[in-house]
C-alpha cells in the first residue's frame, strides 16, 4: 500500500511515517482502505500495540505517523531463544492476547496476526499493521473485500476465512493466535509449509501438527485454539486467562539475551539517526524527499534510497559499526502498518564492504509426517530405509512404515531384545536373544509374516547341547547377523567390559552358524577363538570376521587378524595378519571402501588390500563407506567436508554444521545427491554469536556444500535418521519425522 520511513516530530520524538503509494492515493478503493486502516488504528489503545499519534486521509498523498518500535521480529527473538517453554509461551500468549482484547474491544478483527507483525521491544510484543482489520459487524461500510477473495497469511488464516463468503469474527485472530504459539513453542507452522493449496487443504481437512509444545495441558489448549469451528475456540479473555495463569514471574523480553537484542536494535536506531543528520547536506539534492505531505507536524522525512546504483561523497567520518550496517539493511527498523520495510541511510561502497555480511533469506522444506513412538530408538535402535519400507528398531519392537505416507505397515513385537535388522528383497532377517540363545527369524517384508525361525543355537544340530556343558561353551550375549544372496550368517562371542561380564562369561570363544535364507535350515557350526569381533562382513562367497583382543572404536580400530570363511559351508579359506581393521578387504570382494582412523580417512583397494590414499581429518571423524557421485564425505564434532574419490583431494569444507546422527561410528548421511547436517538457523548473520547447531535440519548440497533447504526441529539431539527417495527420516527422542525439500511431490 504505501512506503514507511523513520521520521521525527519536531519535539524530536522518533516515529513511523506510512505514505500511500502516488499510484494508489487516486484510487478510490485503496484510499478507502487507507482511511480503515489509520481508524482501526486509532480506535486501539494498548500497551502492545503501537499507538497512532496523527493521520490525514485526506491529503494529496495521505498519511499516518504511529509510534515507531525499535526491537527484533518475533522471528529473530525465537531465533535466539530457541523454542519457548511453557512459562516463557505463557508470557507471550498473555500479552498478545491482552493486545487482542484491545482491538476487539475496538470493534475490531486483525485478521493477519502472524510473526511478522510482532515486534518485541523493551515494553514487550508489540501487535502492528492493521491494515487488513475490519470491523467485526461491517458496521462502517461496504466490506472491501469481494466474495471468494482471500484475505491474511497462509497458515494463520482460520477456516471460516477460506470459505466462499468470509466472516472474520474475533475467534479468527484466536486461530492465528494459536498458530503463532504453536510456532513459537515448536519452530514449526502446524499446517506445514508448502504450495499454498497444500497449506490451505491441511488448513480445512488436517489437525494441526502440535508436536513438540511444551506439555499435554498446552497441547491441548492450543488445539482448541486450531478449532475448525470457530465456536469450539476460546474466547481471547479465556486465553487471556489461561496463558496469564502459566506466565513467568519476570517478562522474558526483560532479561538476557532479548533485552540485549532490543538494546542492539535501540542503539542501532541512535546512530543511524546521529548519521543521517551528519550527513544530511552531503546528500545530493535529486535524492531527498520533501517533508510529510499534508502536514507541517513531521518536517523532513528522511533520504529515500533510490533503485540503481548512486554516487554518493564518502562519509569524513570511519565506517559505520555493524550495528549501523543492520539499521540500513533494515533489519533494526519495523514500522506499524508497514507491508515494506523502511531505508533511511545511505552508504558508499566502501564503508559496505567492510561490513560482515548480512542474514541471508533460505529455502524451507517440510514436513510430511510425524509420529508418536512408544520407545527411542536412540539407544541401541536402528532407523533403516529399504526401498518404499521404513522400518525402525528398538528394544522390543520392530515397526515397519510406509516411507512416503507414514501408515504402520506391519509390527513385530513378540520376541524381546531385538539385536539386529536386515532387510533383503522381499524378506527382513530379524535377531534376538531368547532365553537359551540368539534366535533368527525371516519375516515377508510387506506383511510381517513369520516365514521362518531357528531353534535357540544352543540346539543347532552342528554343535553339542548346552546341557551340563561348561559356561566358556554357551555363546555370547553380542551377535552379527548378515545376509547375502542364499545364507543367513550368524557370528556370536563375548568382549567382557566389567567384572562381572569377566566372571559370568569367562573364555567364551567366538562361534559362527550358517542357515539357509530360503528355509531357515542349518547348515553350518564354526567355533572360533577366545576373543570379541568388533564386525562380520559377508560377500562374494565368503565371511569375514573381524577379531580383536580389545574394545575398539572409531579412534582405535580393530587390530587382529581376519578370519575368512566360504558361506557356503564355513569351511575355513585364509586369516589375515591385523586384517580386522578392513573386514570387507578380502578374497572375493571388489571395489573401494573407505575407512576412519585415529587422525586420517584412508581408501582402501578391497581386492588387494592395498590403500590408494589417506587424508588426516579430525580425530573423531567417521567417514561415508562407499564414494556417491565421485565424492567421499567425512565428519566429525566440528566440521563435514567433501573430498574427491579418487585422490583424497579436499573439496569443500563447512565448520558451521555437523553430522545429523552424531553417535560413535556413524557416517555422514548422504542420499540423492544431498547431505544430511545438523545447523544453526540459516537466517543469521554467521559471526552473530547465537549460532547453534540444535537448530534443525540443514540438506546441503553434497557436491558443493551449499544449502538446499532447511527445517526447524526442536530438541534436535540423540538422533537416528535414514534417507531415500527423496525424504528424510529421523527420529528425535520418540518422534519419528519424515522431511522433504521445497517443490518436491
Amino acid at each position: 500500500m504505501g512506503r514507511v520511513e523513520l521520521a521525527r516530530t519536531p519535539a524530536g520524538r522518533l516515529v513511523a511515517l506510512k505514505t500511500l503509494h502516488s499510484r494508489l492515493a487516486s484510487d478510490a478503493r485503496f484510499r478507502e482502505r487507507f482511511r480503515r486502516e489509520v481508524a482501526a488504528a486509532r480506535a486501539v489503545d494498548d500497551v502492545f500495540t503501537a499507538a497512532v499519534l496523527d493521520a490525514d486521509t485526506e491529503a494529496e498523498l495521505p498519511w499516518l505517523v504511529s509510534e515507531f518500535c525499535a526491537g527484533p521480529s518475533l522471528v529473530d527473538v525465537i531465533s535466539a531463544l530457541g523454542p519457548l517453554d511453557s512459562a516463557a509461551l505463557g508470557t507471550l500468549g498473555a500479552a498478545l492476547a491482552e493486545a487482542l482484547a484491545a482491538v476487539h474491544a475496538a470493534g475490531l478483527v486483525h485478521r493477519d496476526l502472524k510473526p511478522a507483525n510482532v515486534v518485541v521491544t523493551h515494553d514487550g510484543p508489540k501487535i502492528l499493521d492493521f491494515g487488513l482489520a475490519k470491523g467485526a459487524a461491517e458496521a462502517d461500510g461496504e466490506p472491501l473485500t469481494g466474495t471468494g477473495e482471500l484475505v491474511g497469511t497462509l497458515g494463520f488464516i482460520a477456516p471460516e476465512q477460506l470459505g466462499r463468503e468470509p466472516e472474520a469474527g474475533p475467534a479468527a485472530d484466536v486461530f492465528a493466535f494459536g498458530a503463532l504459539l504453536v510456532l513459537a513453542s515448536t519452530g514449526r507452522n502446524p499446517y506445514g509449509s508448502g504450495t499454498a493449496p497444500q497449506v490451505l487443504h491441511r488448513t480445512l481437512h488436517e489437525p494441526p501438527c502440535l508436536l513438540g509444545v511444551p506439555d499435554a495441558e498446552w497441547e491441548g489448549f492450543l488445539g482448541r485454539c486450531l478449532a475448525l469451528d470457530p465456536a469450539d475456540r476460546p474466547t481471547v479473555a479465556e486465553a487471556l486467562e489461561w496463558c496469564a495463569e502459566r506466565a513467568a514471574a519476570l517478562p522474558w523480553w526483560e532479561e538476557e539475551p532479548v533485552a540485549g537484542l532490543v538494546r542492539e536494535h535501540e542503539e542501532a536506531t541512535a546512530e543511524l539517526v546521529a548519521a543521517q543528520e551528519e550527513w544530511e547536506d552531503e546528500v545530493p539534492e535529486a535524492f531527498r524527499v520533501p517533508g510529510a505531505p499534508g502536514s507541517g507536524d513531521v518536517p523532513g522525512a528522511p533520504v529515500d534510497v533510490p533503485a540503481g546504483p548512486v554516487d554518493v561523497p564518502p562519509h569524513p567520518q570511519s565506517p559505520p559499526r555493524r550495528r549501523r550496517f543492520l539499521a540500513w539493511a533494515g533489519a533494526a527498523v519495523t514500522a506499524v502498518g508497514g507491508s515494506t520495510t523502511a531505508a533511511v541511510l545511505l552508504l558508499d561502497e566502501g564503508a559496505r564492504s567492510q561490513e560482515k555480511a548480512a542474514p541471508v533469506a533460505w529455502t524451507a522444506g517440510r514436513t510430511v509426517w510425524s509420529r508418536d513412538l512408544e520407545s527411542s530408538p536412540a539407544y541401541g535402535g536402528e532407523v533403516l530405509r529399504h526401498a518404499e519400507a521404513l522400518f525402525v528398531r528398538t528394544d522390543s519392537r520392530l515397526t515397519c512404515f510406509d516411507a512416503a505416507s507414514g501408515e504402520v505397515r506391519w509390527t513385530f513385537d513378540d520376541a524381546m531384545n531385538i539385536r539386529s535388522v536386515r532387510p533383503s528383497e522381499d524378506t527382513v532377517h530379524v535377531l534376538w536373544q531368547a532365553p537359551l540363545g540368539s534366535v533368527v527369524a525371516a519375516l515377508d517384508a510387506k506383511s510381517g509374516a513369520r516365514r521362518w525361525e531357528t531353534r535357540p543355537l544352543v540346539m543347532n544340530p552342528f554343535r553339542r547341547s548346552a546341557t551340563n556343558t561348561p559356561a566358556s561353551e554357551l555363546e555370547g550375549q553380542s551377535a552379527h547377523l548378515t545376509v547375502d544372496g542364499s545364507v543367513v550368517c550368524l557370528v556370536t562371542h563375548s568382549t567382557p567390559a566389567t567384572l562381572w561380564e569377566q566372571r559370568t562369561e569367562p573364555d567364551r570363544r567366538w562361534r559362527a552358524y550358517g542357515f539357509d535364507a530360503r528355509d531357515g535350515r542349518p547348515l553350518w557350526h564354526r567355533a572360533g577363538t577366545v576373543t570379541g569381533v568388533p564386525a562380520v562382513h559377508q560377500g562374494g562367497g565368503r565371511l569375514a570376521v573381524a577379531t580383536s583382543e580389545r574394545a575398539v572404536s572409531v579412534r582405535e580400530p580393530a587390530d587382529g587378524p581376519l578370519v575368512v570363511l566360504r558361506d557356503r559351508d564355513g569351511t575355513p579359506e585364509r586369516e589375515i595378519p591385523g586384517g580386522s581393521a578392513h573386514p570387507e578387504a578380502h578374497p572375493g570382494a571388489t571395489g573401494v571402501r573407505h575407512y576412519p582412523g585415529p587422525a586420517a580417512v584412508a581408501a582402501v583397494d578391497l581386492a588387494s588390500g592395498e590403500r590408494r590414499w589417506s587424508r588426516p581429518v579430525g580425530n573423531e571423524a567417521t567417514v561415508t563407506p562407499t564414494a556417491t557421485d565421485g565424492l567421499v564425505h567425512t565428519g566429525d564434532w566440528g566440521d563435514l567436508r567433501a573430498l574427491d574419490a579418487a585422490t583424497g583431494h579436499q573439496l569443500w569444507v563447512r565448520t558451521d554444521v555437523r553430522r545429523l546422527d552424531d553417535s560413535e561410528g556413524t557416517p555422514p548421511l548422504v542420499s540423492g545427491g544431498l547431505l544430511y547436517a545438523s545447523g544453526s538457523d540459516p537466517s543469521l548473520p554467521a559471526d552473530s554469536g547465537r549460532r547453534s547447531t540444535g537448530w534443525g535440519v540443514h540438506a546441503l548440497d553434497a557436491r558443493t556444500g551449499k544449502l538446499a533447504w532447511a527445517v526447524p526441529v526442536p530438541r534436535l539431539s540423540r538422533v537416528r535418521s535414514a534417507a531415500g527417495g527423496g525424504l528424510l527420516h529421523l527420529c528425535v527422542d520418540r518422534t519419528l519425522l519424515t522431511l522433504r525439500g521445497p517443490g518436491a511431490a
